[in-house]
């Protein structure tokens, strides 16, 4: 394996090429610096990038261990949409009143975002399903319990709707190893 140091904005990084695309499988570019990151604290970046097909993916470790949290935020009005919100690849969020959650994974990813962004990336999720489920609804012979599916997605979709114009819910945040956070004066540790 090759490695490089290189120095960038006045960081220094390593830089090697010698990995392979998981897309393309075609060679990849790996970048590596350690940074410190509010919120997470001294973190080691790693950045893939394929020249090839584009492929492209950011992971971020903590180096620090901290205090886990649990935070929960009420939602009233369109203006606490964007709230920030910094999520660590160990952090779940969830809407309560709809039962549903953004969940760490073994390819999680941590990001700074909004609540409104997070809504859009629920309802991204929920429409891509739901256009699954239309097309399973013309292929497969139990067409009863995909409508019956179908009805949910859309019901859920709406309700998504509904808090992005302004309507009242709960936001939760659990990170155990404590990466992540609701970024408003007025949440509660629970």
């Amino acid at each position: 394996m090759t490695v490089k140091k290189i120095t960038f904005g006045g960081r220094e990084m390593l830089r090697t090429n010698d990995l392979a695309c998981p897309v393309c499988g075609k060679e990849m570019i790996l970048t590596q610096t350690i940074e410190e990151i509010p919120h997470f604290g001294k973190t080691e970046i790693m950045n893939y990038s394929c020249n090839y097909c584009n492929y492209k993916s950011t992971d971020m470790i903590p180096l620090e261990t901290r205090e886990a949290v649990k935070q929960s935020l009420l939602v009233e009005g369109d203006k606490v949409l964007y709230t920030k919100v910094v999520r660590g690849s160990d952090t779940t969020i969830e809407i309560k009143e709809l039962d549903m959650a953004l969940e760490p994974g073994a390819r999680a990813s941590a990001f700074y975002s909004n609540i409104e962004s997070i809504l859009l990336k629920f309802k991204d999720k929920l429409e891509q399903t739901l256009r699954y489920n239309q097309l399973l609804l013309k292929e497969e012979t139990d067409k009863e319990i995909i409508a019956g599916n179908i009805d949910k997605l859309i019901e859920l979709i709406r309700k998504l709707d509904s808090y992005l114009e302004g309507e009242t819910f709960t936001i939760l945040l659990d990170s155990p190893k404590g990466y992540g956070a609701i970024l408003s004066p007025n949440i509660k540790k629970i």
